[in-house]
């Protein structure tokens, strides 16, 4: 659920995400989607980073987000292994871009995801796209995706109202062994400048948002 005393993300998390970027794209984003999957879909794993301001990063927000069913076969909320090949259900590791929005049949307004990396490269081919699912609890358990990183679905018309989607950076990381691109550019973003982006923290919706049903457990 959103929290105005969100935890912190992980400081290397966000240190692989900005490498990423910078050596993807040529600059450090100024707003950065991070989904954690070394943390359960139950906790509250996925950030949203307002780094406009480098000397004055905020956390605008965290909530929880749905991993693969091919991820987590035994439906255990854990997942254990990602990748991206056609009808795997996994959930691909690396740095996409959240592109135009379109209407999905099932769960309405979603974003078409461009994946950046070698590790996420089918992303359009695949049909992982960023999308609301009512089976994405806020307090109950969560349903698995389809590969697709999907909220809530009032955490998503919040987060989209107020712009955070359409156009950010989304890096989806799984830990140390998640594939990231080195490069000169990058080396000016520190790990201490990422920590510095952990310990900030920023009051974000008027109000914690409504659970949805904690019975609505689907997957899709």
């Amino acid at each position: 659920m959103i929290t105005t005393t969100p935890p912190l993300p992980p400081p290397h998390s966000i240190d692989r995400a900005v490498t990423a970027s910078i050596c993807t794209t040529g600059h450090a984003p100024k707003r950065l989607l991070l989904a954690d999957m070394t943390r359960p879909s139950t906790q509250r794993r996925f950030w949203v980073l307002d780094l406009s301001d480098p000397s004055h990063p905020i956390v605008d927000a965290v909530t929880r987000v749905a991993h693969g069913a091919g991820s987590d076969p035994g439906k255990t909320g854990w997942p254990t292994r990602f990748g991206d090949a056609l009808g795997s259900g996994e959930t691909s590791l690396g740095l996409y871009r959240v592109a135009e929005p379109y209407d999905m049949a099932k769960h309405g307004k979603a974003y078409r995801l461009d994946g950046l990396s070698p590790s996420d490269a089918h992303a359009r081919e695949r049909g992982v796209v960023l999308h609301p699912a009512t089976y994405v609890s806020q307090t109950g358990p969560v349903g698995r995706s389809l590969g697709c990183p999907a909220l809530n679905p009032a955490v998503f018309t919040q987060l989209d109202r107020k712009g955070e989607l359409e156009g950010s950076l989304l890096w989806i990381d799984g830990g140390a062994a998640t594939p990231v691109a080195s490069c000169a550019a990058a080396t000016a973003w520190t790990v201490q400048a990422a920590q510095a982006i952990a310990q900030s923290a920023n009051t974000w919706g008027p109000q914690p948002l409504p659970a949805c049903s904690p019975g609505d457990r689907h997957d899709a």
